[in-house]
């Protein structure tokens, strides 16, 4: 297979390079510029729309003139993108002529061309910089100068051309006189070009090769003669006797030489395609890419943007979608941009509410910029955007497909989209080849968790641990027993280190801290040593996110939400166990550290723990003791069960109200009334509750939250006792 460089989009110089099946077009153009009765003067043109591969037919031509007629050809180069003004143009051209045809033919045509372009043009332009420095070109520079001066040959324009005319009879030589990129001119150069080959430069023996874009020149000319836009044709055509086309590339030639190179780039890039990824890039590529390839130098622009964006994104994105995408980005820019800058609307699944017809042409407008849209471009968007199908007569898709595309690397998935048009990962997230690079260490049977927790680690240390973790998750069933349980073990030795924000009404569940714990516990189902991977856990991890796991065990054993085909993680006994495990951790913490107030955030978790598995008498003790040591402890331990409550527009945090449901948990393991006698002596007087309405935030606004936080427990405190007091006498009088 032939390796993939980017094309700088240079014709090709030899016969050998052609890919398109143009050499035999290219000879017969060449016998047609040199096989032209009676010496006269006679032009071709060659049409063709940019890009379609004039110049490399011209290459061709060229090539085969230098082999099949070296000796009887003169072939002239002359290009008019290098001169700036009409007077130099004119001056250029026939000293190109006389550069060229003072190598092959006697001395004095040079001069002879150099005095009738004076007669024949405005003289005095400079074409030394153009030519490299000759003995011939200094007398043609120096008879400009004198020309200029005043120092005229007395011959007329008519006698030169006559003298120059027999010189080329008499050479019995071909001079062919190759203009290319006509096109690119501006109109005034145009029409000057096309008068030169006409009348100035009309010699026995000359041919032209006029190169352009037809309709093009055709266009420009008629700016010259706007009472008939037919005169830009004619024009042409009293110019050019014999017009030629550049034979279009054969589709299925074009498409086989596209083929070719994607997969020169797939495998000098080492892309790892699956075969439905190659399946599906056949069926596209058909409906969608192929037919964009009318030229040559569309096919090689569209190779060189997959070629620079698949360098950046080798095996990071989905190959078919990058295909598509870059299609866009080449052939359809205004919708390029539109897509790029609207991924709520491509991907969001609420994004419009009820996906009525109203909300169809909402969203049609909002990504196309209209509701009228082409066939290709609908498709196009369709293909890469399943869930925008609704808006374009389709289905609609979420739930299960969304972790599909996430697994698939699609751009229709909001982890992967900002990458396609990023070229490259964008900050703030991890590559798949670190993920892969990771689970294949992780599957080696002679990794050691030492090196499985050091490889983690830096991956953590990226910064983009969230990213990380839900990657992680996603490629959870492809695990093998032995790369689910190094990673398991990975997580709980890094997971406490691992972010855990809590500034949202959403709390930490999508945290990475929270997320490796869930897929920590999961990823014992794989093993055979479930019950001992979970004790492991309990002991070789922080006691706050031991408190972690514990929470995900208990919901991957007891099936609360009452799931069909639900299978435990554990039996209710081995749960016990290593609840009794996590309940002896608590304890010997509380008997040496600061329970309270290193781990405010999970108090109650670890309260209910301690009593559900453990000694309530123990719990009580603790308690006793740390109020003992400080009357500021109870304070934040009742406040470790208020939680935090969120503002609907701002989002601003502020703490919730203590409860009667936090007030009766905290019932379960000690007596209530310990906590009224520090509280008073904390806040006295002003924590009075008196009052026959709950204290609630909304009334006391000015309060601290932290002595508000102490009058509702009081409060609800006074309540319980004074109820339980009245259904106490209530009972004695029966």
């Amino acid at each position: 297979m032939a390796k993939f460089e980017k094309s700088a989009d240079e014709p090709i110089t030899t016969s050998k390079a052609d890919k398109f099946g143009r050499v035999d077009f290219a000879k017969a153009l060449a016998e047609a510029l040199v096989r032209v009765p009676n010496s006269e003067s006679f032009t071709v043109g060659l049409y063709g729309a940019w890009g379609s591969g004039k110049t490399s037919v011209i290459k061709m031509a060229e090539e085969y003139l230098a082999k099949s007629h070296k000796d009887d050809v003169v072939i002239i180069n002359f290009n008019p993108w290098l001169f700036t003004t009409i007077e130099n143009l004119h001056t250029a051209f026939f000293g190109a002529l006389a550069h060229g045809l003072s190598k092959k033919m006697e001395n004095s045509i040079s001069i002879d061309l150099q005095k009738y372009s004076e007669l024949t043009g405005a003289a005095g332009a400079v074409i030394a910089p153009f030519f490299p420095p000759a003995p011939i070109l200094a007398r043609i520079l120096s008879a400009g100068m004198r020309a200029l001066s005043g120092n005229r040959s007395n011959k007329s324009a008519d006698e030169l051309r006559q003298k120059i005319d027999k010189i080329l009879r008499d050479a019995k030589k071909r001079v062919v006189v190759i203009i290319d990129d006509i096109d690119r001119l501006d109109s005034e150069e145009i029409h000057q070009i096309f008068k030169l080959a006409k009348n100035a430069g009309r010699f026995s023996n000359v041919s032209y090769l006029l190169a352009f874009d037809q309709n093009v020149v055709a266009k420009a000319l008629a700016k010259r003669y706007p009472d008939d836009p037919e005169t830009g044709s004619n024009f042409i055509e009293k110019i050019v006797q014999l017009p030629l086309f550049v034979p279009p590339v054969d589709r299925e030639m074009l498409s086989q030489f596209a083929i070719d190179q994607v997969n020169a780039i797939a495998t000098k890039l080492k892309l790892d395609n699956s075969a439905d990824d190659v399946s599906r890039f056949g069926v596209e590529y058909q409906r969608l890419l192929v037919h964009k390839f009318t030229t040559p130098r569309k096919a090689i622009r569209y190779l060189n943007a997959i070629d620079f964006t698949f360098e950046r994104l080798a095996n990071e994105a989905n190959f078919t979608d990058m295909m598509l995408v870059e299609a866009m980005r080449i052939f359809d820019p205004e919708l390029y941009n539109s897509v790029a800058s609207k991924k709520s609307a491509l991907i969001d699944h609420g994004h419009y509410g009820n996906r009525d017809d109203n909300d169809k042409k909402k969203a049609k407008i909002e990504v196309f910029g209209s509701e009228v849209v082409t066939t290709w471009q609908s498709e196009i968007v369709r293909k890469l955007f399943p869930s925008f199908e609704w808006a374009l007569g389709g289905s609609s898709y979420a739930g299960d497909y969304i972790k599909g595309w996430d697994e698939e690397q699609r751009v229709c998935s909001n982890k992967y989209f900002d990458r396609y048009f990023n070229y490259g990962i964008p900050v703030g997230d991890v590559a798949d080849t670190k993920i892969k690079e990771l689970l294949v260490l992780l599957d080696n049977p002679v990794t050691t968790q030492q090196k499985a927790n050091e490889v983690l680690a830096k991956l953590i240390a990226t910064g983009h641990p969230d990213v990380l973790v839900s990657k992680l998750r996603n490629k959870e069933d492809s695990y093998s027993q032995v790369a689910a349980e190094k990673l398991a073990y990975a997580l709980t030795s890094l997971g406490h280190k691992l972010p855990r924000p809590r500034q949202s009404f959403l709390g930490d569940t999508f945290s990475s801290y929270v997320q490796s714990a869930i897929l920590a516990v999961s990823l014992t189902r794989k093993s055979k040593n479930t019950v001992k991977m979970l004790k492991d856990f309990m002991a070789i991890t922080p006691l706050d996110y031991a408190e972690q796991l514990m929470r995900w065990i208990r919901v991957d054993t007891e099936n609360q939400e009452k799931k069909e085909g639900f299978v435990p993680l554990i039996t209710e006994s081995q749960f016990k166990e290593i609840g009794e495990l996590f309940a002896e951790r608590i304890k010997d913490y509380s008997a040496s550290d600061d329970l309270i107030n290193n781990f405010m955030e999970e108090l109650p978790s670890i309260f209910w723990n301690w009593n559900n598995w453990g000694n309530k008498k123990d719990i009580e003790a603790y308690i006793k003791i740390a109020i003992a040591a400080d009357d500021k402890n109870i304070h934040t331990f009742i406040v470790s069960y208020t939680g935090n409550s969120f503002e609907l527009g701002s989002g601003r945090r502020s703490r919730a109200e203590f409860r009667r449901e936090s007030y009766d948990e905290i019932a379960k393991f000690v007596d209530p009334s310990i906590f009224v006698k520090p509280l008073k002596q904390l806040y006295g007087d002003s924590v009075s509750t008196n009052s026959d309405e709950f204290p609630s935030s909304r009334f006391n606004k000015k309060e601290s939250e932290d002595l508000l936080t102490a009058r509702q427990f009081l409060w609800i405190h006074n309540f319980v006792t004074n109820n339980s007091k009245n259904d106490t006498d209530k009972d004695a009088k029966k």
